[in-house]
């Protein structure tokens, strides 16, 4: 965002405590990006925020019509405008609170503004759930006495249709570890071990997607991420942030700074190759609708 938005206050009509907290949590940091919200009386709010657990009579609750964000295990016969699906994680909150200002901004227009680089849709790769487990043991890549793979590899000596990876990580256990994932899903791969590098052999343009460290020496994910997508050809390219880090908070950092999804460290061979599958198809999608 190129300026802060007007606040916008919500009503949290009678949620869980756990549940109240992770919506107070976003709103927080919400306010750092420019995007405002204010916990409020239902009379000053503008987003009313209720739960399928407990009955709401909307009737008598709302009578100045407040636009409803409602939580909910699953698509709820109730009224709503917005739709918020356990489990609460952070960056689904974030996304349902952005929508419902979306959706206010086109009853009220609001001044013009410099949008934020598009990405590939909300929700196409959901953040997985925080698991610890056990990094697959690291097997050689290469045939003894292979020559080592080319820094950077001119586009055309990729095969016709491979996709191309950019892995971006000071932890070589790491960057063995996606090459072989990534092998295993028919993708190439080259590397950067810190955020200058990355930036560098980005300046072409020709990476499919981008695996993202966050904490690494000189710049971090988040600022390597927020200059990836100021680029007009890596916009919409998929950027995959990894972090051992587990909190909420770090997660919301990665979406705010332009990241398409989240993983964890280590990083679980399951979950990462569906993350690919889900990757390869918006990719394939995308390619057909240009």
């Amino acid at each position: 965002m190129s300026r802060s938005e007007p606040t916008i206050g919500v009503c949290l009509h009678e949620l869980a405590a756990r549940e109240a907290a992770v919506v107070r949590r976003v709103m927080a940091f919400s306010a750092s990006q420019g995007r405002h919200y204010q916990e409020c009386g239902l009379s000053q709010a503008s987003l009313l925020v209720v739960s399928d657990d407990r009955p709401v009579p909307l009737d008598a609750l709302n009578p100045q019509g407040c636009m409803i964000v409602r939580i909910a295990d699953r698509e709820s016969v109730e009224p709503w405008d917005v739709m918020l699906e356990r489990p609460l994680l952070v960056t689904r909150v974030l996304r349902s609170l952005d929508e419902a200002r979306a959706l206010l901004q086109q009853l009220v227009p609001a001044p013009p503004e410099t949008p934020s680089p598009p990405l590939p849709p909300a929700g196409l790769f959901p953040v997985p759930a925080f698991a610890g487990a056990e990094t697959p043991p690291l097997l050689p890549s290469r045939l003894p006495g292979a020559p080592e793979p080319a820094a950077e590899p001119a586009a055309a000596s990729l095969p016709a249709g491979a996709r191309l990876a950019l892995v971006v990580d000071d932890s070589a256990a790491i960057r063995k570890q996606l090459e072989l994932e990534l092998q295993q899903a028919g993708i190439e791969a080259e590397f950067a071990e810190d955020g200058e590098q990355a930036l560098a052999l980005a300046t072409a343009g020709r990476h499919d997607l981008i695996f993202l460290d966050i904490v690494m020496p000189g710049l971090d994910g988040y600022e390597v991420c927020r200059r990836l997508r100021r680029r007009e050809g890596l916009k919409k390219v998929p950027i995959i942030m990894l972090s051992a880090r587990t909190s909420p908070l770090d997660e919301v950092q990665g979406v705010l700074a332009g990241a398409t999804t989240y993983l964890t460290k280590p990083v679980r061979s399951e979950q990462l190759q569906k993350t690919l599958q889900r990757v390869s198809m918006w990719l394939d999608n995308f390619k057909r609708a240009r």
